[in-house]
């Protein structure tokens, strides 16, 4: 059974879709999909890419900079979630304050049927969903140990003690042909005195294989399973009462 919080970490939660590139990429796309939900997502935005090209000339280098539309963002009025559309890309994502699984998987569903019915993509090339957390703890004498499991090993001959840390590991995950991809470390910021960690989880298809756009969203509900379990297994009970427990 799931484990409920009233003050979880999560900072931001990314599903991403990439489809099969069979067919040329159409630009009307993103505005056919924003005619379907902008009653939820009224703000556009543009994201921009801007390739560089170096070109050795005699005694110099030579830079050619272009701009090209990458993708269009579709935001709620107050900032909280978003949809990204780009060529064989969507992309939706949520900020903090998080709802619970069910409304964003929702959300992702409904969105994953308007692009199938306006873009009529013919294949899935990944499917990504990501988890962000910062865990910020209000004292200066913390040892990582009393919140989180996912920390790095060193030596017992060397201090045990860490200025800042960072560690990245990927896990198969055969059993939904998936990698999990774990990273923690710690965040210094400038004027802040709490100590920040974060516990990063990001699950991707290794291959999709046979996977069919009817598929998608059985994948994404096991891939949401199987971080939640990754989130309890590097997390302590003191985590836990720090993000205010339901029932604890």
């Amino acid at each position: 059974m799931s484990r409920i919080y009233q003050a979880p970490p999560i900072v931001e939660a990314i599903c991403e879709l990439r489809f099969q590139p069979d067919q040329p990429w159409d630009w009307t796309i993103p505005g056919l999909l924003y005619a379907k939900i902008k009653d939820e997502f009224p703000q556009k935005k543009e994201e921009y890419a801007v390739p560089v090209q170096v070109r050795p000339e005699p005694r110099e280098i030579a830079y050619s900079l272009g701009r090209s539309l990458a993708k269009m963002q579709f935001v709620r009025e107050d900032g909280s979630a978003m949809v990204q559309v780009g060529p064989h890309l969507l992309a939706v994502n949520h900020l903090k304050p998080y709802p619970r699984w069910g409304a964003f998987k929702q959300m992702i569903a409904e969105t994953f049927d308007v692009y199938r019915e306006v873009a009529q993509p013919q294949g899935l090339l990944r499917i990504g969903l990501r988890y962000i957390n910062r865990i910020e703890i209000p004292s200066e004498r913390v040892r990582i140990e009393d919140y989180l499991k996912a920390v790095p090993v060193v030596p017992e001959e060397l201090p045990q003690t860490f200025a800042t840390w960072a560690q990245r590991v990927e896990i198969p995950m055969g059993d939904i042909n998936g990698v999990l991809i774990l990273q923690s470390g710690s965040l210094r910021e400038a004027g802040q005195s709490d100590v920040v960690f974060l516990l990063d989880l990001d699950l991707g298809t290794a291959d999709v294989g046979e996977l069919s756009l009817d598929d998608a969203l059985a994948w994404i509900e096991s891939a949401h399973d199987r971080i939640e379990a990754a989130f309890e297994a590097c997390i302590t009970d003191r985590a836990r009462k720090l993000f205010k427990e339901v029932g604890s």
